[in-house]
């Protein structure tokens, strides 16, 4: 049982609950009945939403749904360069992945080894851009790329790589 006082409800256990239940088929709401709450729990994982008007309901987070994807070839990039990859979606993408493929063994990395990046990164004058629209992947590049090296007491120590020592994949997702 709980003891209700003037604006304050309290358990009458030390640690124990407080429940508020409606009456029948009434619902419980707080404040001036602006917010009705669900009769029932949700299912794991879910979250409260409001309708707009009060009404709080259980709902799933929608997966993001990727409908089409593309894939370019290997591109080989100079430095200081601009390059465009038709995508062929019809559609700005919604995610862009840029692959840097090892053409030639540097740094601990061996040829076909893979880099992986969002939209690019820059440095100063150094680094690779991208962005889009709903035809092209633009690329852009710097005078060359800050890499990680992977040579044995080195790691996470840093080199410059030319573009002349990895291609560039491009992929896109809509």
């Amino acid at each position: 049982m709980s003891t209700v006082k003037a604006n304050t409800v309290t358990a009458s256990t030390t640690n124990g609950n407080v429940s508020i239940v409606g009456n029948g088929t009434g619902k419980v709401t707080l404040g001036d009945g602006n917010l009705i709450f669900p009769d029932a729990d949700g299912s794991a994982s879910q979250f409260l939403q409001t309708n707009g008007s009060g009404t709080l309901s259980f709902a799933s987070v929608a997966s993001p749904t990727i409908s089409q994807s593309f894939e370019s070839s290997a591109q080989t990039l100079s430095a200081d360069s601009e390059a465009t990859v038709a995508h062929g979606l019809g559609v700005e993408p919604e995610f862009i992945n840029l692959i840097l493929e090892c053409t030639s063994a540097i740094d601990g990395y061996s040829v076909g080894d893979h880099l992986h990046f969002g939209a690019g990164y820059n440095y100063a004058d150094r680094g690779l851009s991208c962005w889009a629209d709903s035809t092209n992947v633009y690329l852009t590049t710097g005078v060359n790329f800050i890499l990680a090296r992977r040579t044995a007491g080195q790691v996470g120590d840093t080199s410059y790589a030319a573009y002349n020592e990895f291609d560039v994949i491009v992929r896109a997702y809509a």
